[in-house]
């Protein structure tokens, strides 16, 4: 994302906005919120992982205290992927998962073909990751 208030205010709108689409607002109603409520319109601003040309590649990652798809009490879920964040967010690039109870760990390491990296307009492209 651009450092321009213009933009960036115009990507909170969009976030808010999503929160009334057909897809969020099933999401909620089947997780047994009342869409007929106010919804918590939260819109988190943070400085996202970068990187340098030819340098290291940076890793970033996801962390839920309640593991997404299944009623697993306890259990931490973490993913993390080389790259931006919106990869592993959404889903769109592979990305290790550890599961985490108690002292128990588990990981689902996955091979890495490709990033997502910001380009100076803001936007972000696929990078393939080479291999030495």
């Amino acid at each position: 994302m651009l450092p321009d208030r213009k933009f960036i205010t115009e990507m909170m709108g969009r976030v808010v906005a999503a929160y009334f689409s057909t897809k969020s607002l099933t999401q909620r109603q089947l997780s047994g919120d009342d869409i007929t409520q106010r919804p918590f319109m939260p819109v988190l601003l943070q400085v996202m992982v970068g990187e340098k040309p030819q340098g290291k590649i940076p890793v970033s990652g996801v962390m839920d205290t309640t593991e997404r798809d299944l009623s697993t009490p306890g259990v931490v879920q973490i993913s993390a992927s080389y790259g931006h964040a919106e990869g592993v967010v959404t889903g769109s690039q592979a990305s290790d998962v550890f599961y985490i109870h108690n002292d128990y760990v588990h990981g689902i390491v996955q091979e890495k073909t490709s990033r997502k990296v910001p380009k100076n307009n803001g936007t972000l492209s696929t990078k393939k990751i080479l291999r030495s």
